[in-house]
């Protein structure tokens, strides 16, 4: 593959235990290229913590790796999911939203 080269990883709609037997593989074999990650994420309508977990754990071996990883135009669905989980700052989901500092609210 030539250098400079992006791996587009196309997210299904329905991000959902039910749909981790097929979406599953796709990132087992991601997780370990070398050219950059790229989530297409904009196509999400649902997601649910199981498939939350594992993109975590997928974006976090990338992280450990040295190995680069980005989200393309998250959706608000996998945003507003992650967020009430606790998993937006660990998916990396704060790089194209800035997470809020829960202490910066709580000061008047």
């Amino acid at each position: 593959m030539p250098s400079g080269e992006i791996l587009t990883v196309c997210c299904p709609r329905r991000l959902q235990i039910s749909d981790l037997p097929v979406f599953y593989p796709v990132l087992v074999e991601a997780a370990d290229r070398p050219e950059p990650v790229r989530l297409e994420a904009s196509e999400i309508e649902r997601a649910d913590a199981a498939a939350l977990q594992l993109l975590t754990s997928f974006v976090q071996t990338r992280r450990e790796q040295g190995r680069s990883i980005e989200w393309h135009a998250p959706s608000a669905e996998l945003v507003e999911s992650a967020e009430l989980l606790g998993l937006k700052e660990p998916l990396g989901l704060c790089e194209s939203d800035p997470c809020s500092d829960p202490t910066s609210e709580k000061q008047s």
